[in-house]
């Protein structure tokens, strides 16, 4: 697959919200900047996408909202913690505003916050501050997401089957509980098998991605939410979310099937955990490919459980087909004068046949046939599952290689890269 076979980056503008008709909301101003009246003039049947990001990760602002004009939507809005930002988005006629940072100063903000530094917390604070003051716009419902998520799917009809829920929340769960307990799940599942997780508290709620109603109970969370971080500058904004998910005893209860809870935020909140087959994290999307797994089509990929910072959440979006972010010739273009430009080169895997590696101890070995308390002990690197595994490692080396040997001979890769091409294909 190249460059010719990916979704073209929409330019287009004319469809986008115009920020100019005021009305009586434009005088609100909360606390990140934001009016009600743009919220609401951005609002597509009481509903708005929202992000934020700052000049740095530009190309992910371009990559976020572009993934979303691909799907027809236009409810979309980025918050804007720089004044260059802010300028790019309005030039791509993205709703947007000066949202600027309480704690990061001026020079800083402009720069990679870098996962789990002091920044990074404050940029936290900032989105916990934008998320309570959305919940205050009355009537609106809205989508609060990480910039580095890959939207493939409009997710608002899936929200709209649970009117009921205050919160709807993506979690860190490494499997799929959405048939857990048939019996209890099944007459929730929607007829394509869609429905929420089996329990709001079997892994951390991750804050990626979240579904907020304004309503008395999501005001109130968001409220002491910001109250509790900014009482504590060591306190990380997403266990801050889960301590309160669990107040007074919540997370004790017996799910009904439904995947909802009243009993979250001692009782106060109506709350769900979106399906991780579907609202994937990065190991459960890339790696399990759980969503195939399954058989359901994904709705988004958050670009998480992924070592390379920055550059490699851009990376796994670019090997999901899913990267918008690029200006102008880049990544998958190639050079621009060939008359065929596409010089990335994409190949599916092969698992190897049985004769070659049984894969059955694997399925044996795993959950839920086998669960954590009964997994047995490896004992020696000589066991046959350590040799079957290498085995299945040594196949899929081969296959890379024979993949970057053909890319070497078709001249699919770009010159900075020949030296390493060079070296796998040779080895």
């Amino acid at each position: 697959m190249c460059s010719s076979d990916l979704v073209e980056t929409p330019t287009d503008t004319e469809d986008q919200p115009s920020p100019s008709s005021k009305n009586s909301d434009d005088d609100d101003v909360l606390s990140t900047g934001i009016t009600k009246g743009l919220v609401r003039r951005t609002a597509v049947d009481g509903v708005v996408f929202v992000t934020w990001a700052n000049n740095h990760y530009r190309d992910f602002a371009r990559f976020w909202t572009s993934r979303l004009k691909s799907l027809g939507l236009t409810n979309f809005m980025v918050g804007a913690m720089d004044d260059e930002l802010h300028e790019y988005m309005k030039s791509l006629g993205v709703a947007t505003w000066p949202m600027g940072s309480v704690g990061i100063g001026k020079d800083a903000v402009k720069k990679d916050f870098g996962w789990g530094s002091q920044n990074f917390h404050k940029m936290g604070r900032d989105k916990i501050r934008l998320i309570r003051d959305f919940t205050k716009v009355e009537g609106i419902s809205v989508l609060i997401s990480d910039i580095d998520v890959a939207w493939l799917r409009d997710p608002t009809p899936f929200f709209a089957r649970y009117p009921s829920a205050d919160i709807l929340v993506s979690t860190d769960l490494l499997r799929s509980e959405i048939n857990l307990e048939p019996n209890k799940q099944a007459p929730h599942l929607s007829p394509d098998g869609e429905g929420l997780e089996f329990h709001i508290c079997h892994a951390a709620s991750n804050i990626g991605i979240m579904w907020f109603r304004s309503t008395r109970g999501s005001q109130q969370l968001t409220q002491e939410w910001v109250k509790r971080i900014e009482a504590d500058d060591k306190l990380w904004d997403q266990n801050a979310f889960n301590d309160l998910k669990a107040l007074a005893g919540a997370c004790q209860y017996v799910p009904d099937g439904s995947g909802l809870t009243d009993t979250a935020y001692g009782g106060r909140v109506t709350m769900g955990v979106l399906p991780v087959a579907q609202f994937s994290n990065g190991h459960t999307f890339y790696a399990q490919r759980l969503h195939t797994a399954n058989g359901l089509a994904p709705y988004a990929v958050h670009n998480t459980f992924q070592f390379g910072g920055t550059p490699g959440k851009r990376h796994r979006a670019r090997e999901a087909n899913a990267w918008l972010g690029d200006e102008e010739v880049g990544y998958f273009d190639g050079d621009p004068s060939l008359e065929q430009k596409g010089l990335f080169m994409s190949y599916t895997p092969r698992i190897p046949p049985a004769d070659v590696v049984n894969l059955t101890m694997f399925s044996e070995r795993s959950w839920p046939e086998t669960k954590d308390e009964t997994f047995p002990t490896i004992e020696t690197v000589d066991e046959e599952i350590v040799q079957r595994n290498k085995a299945l490692v040594s196949f899929q080396i081969k296959q890379i290689k024979t993949a970057a040997a053909i890319a070497k001979q078709l001249g699919r890769r770009s010159e900075e890269h020949t030296s390493e091409l060079q070296s796998l294909a040779g080895s």
